[in-house]
């Protein structure tokens, strides 16, 4: 099963159109906003795109955050959003944003439920400060829904981010799997060879790929796991993504001594606030899949930290990894 479900033909289910005053600043809150007739949109509706009477409440919810946002009001978002770990003025770098005069929303039916919200939103900024929008049109997507492992509790803002990161995270690009899967394992840090990785976090890698590379798939994504490698079957899968021709870890947990084989084990899984950001292919053939960690940023929208993967292709879809370089913009 691939984290990046492949994204749909999106129909949208309301569009409205917010006004804000010329003082658009966080920090110098201007008024409160006025519905503009869907007859004044700048898209002629269609029976899909015509709104839902009354919108589902992930939809409200995430309507009034982006009104808070219009208004200044960081108090209030801060009380809208979700966030892993409590950090204070996490939000505070809207404060330095200028709006232009309008913005827009718009939620996607395909996604959308009562306790949870895909709204896509065009923020128009005048300047963008200390936040990573541009100067003039920024599409962007807002998700609502129910904190991670927060099973029953009340509906949070969880990010607002890039409409081309959104897509990207949801695409099926191999290398960007591919980091994304390696990632999943622990590896958050920087190396300049495949033998400066961990040596438990490259074995889980190798093991789990290995079971997928050599199982029975039924389609280009989904797969029976093999519970049971060779060493073998090790050594191929470990040269083949890190280029490293004998993996021999017979002292791992996962090393069965007697059939003298390694075996997949299941593992706990856990939150993580980091997305692809990025994904080329350079002029020399190689592959780079940038990752974006975000820390304390309740939004997902504001790094403290990017770190650049480079890969080469193997010519069978897949990719080996060369090295991962980090850059550290905030603690």
């Amino acid at each position: 099963m691939t984290l990046f479900p492949k994204v749909g033909i999106l129909v949208f289910g309301v569009l409205m159109v917010f006004c804000a005053c010329s003082q658009g600043l966080p920090g110098n809150p201007p008024q409160a906003p006025e519905t503009v007739s869907q007859g004044n949109a700048s898209s002629e509706q269609t029976p899909e795109s015509r709104p839902a009477d009354p919108a589902p409440a992930a939809v409200g919810f995430g309507m009034r955050f982006l009104e808070a946002l219009q208004r200044g009001d960081i108090a209030e978002m801060e009380t809208m959003v979700w966030s892993w770990e409590e950090t204070p003025d996490a939000l505070s770098y809207w404060e330095t944003v200028t709006f232009r005069d309008t913005f827009t929303a718009s939620f996607v039916t395909e996604q959308t439920s009562e306790d949870y919200a895909v709204i896509q939103v065009s923020l128009s900024i005048e300047d963008p400060g200390e936040s990573p929008l541009v100067s003039g049109e920024n599409q962007l997507v807002l998700t609502v829904g129910c904190p991670p492992f927060g099973i029953g509790e009340d509906v949070r803002v969880l990010s607002l981010i890039p409409q081309a990161e959104y897509d990207l995270n949801r695409s099926e690009d191999p290398a960007a799997f591919q980091v994304w899967t390696f990632r999943s394992w622990g590896s958050v840090e920087p190396f300049d060879t495949a033998a400066q990785i961990d040596r438990n976090i490259l074995l889980n890698y190798v093991v789990t790929a290995a079971s997928r590379d050599f199982s029975t798939h039924t389609d280009g994504w989904s797969y029976e796991p093999l519970e049971e490698l060779t060493q073998a079957q090790i050594d191929q899968t470990a040269d083949r993504y890190f280029g490293i021709e004998r993996l021999v870890r017979t002292d791992a947990a996962c090393y069965d001594r007697e059939k003298q084989v390694y075996r997949l084990f299941g593992r706990d899984g856990g939150y993580s606030s980091d997305r692809v950001v990025s994904n080329l292919e350079l002029p020399d053939g190689n592959r780079e899949a940038v990752i974006g960690q975000f820390g304390s940023d309740p939004l997902e929208l504001l790094p403290h930290a990017k770190t650049r993967y480079l890969l080469a292709p193997n010519g069978d879809g897949s990719y080996r990894f060369l090295s991962a370089t980090q850059k550290v913009f905030q603690p």
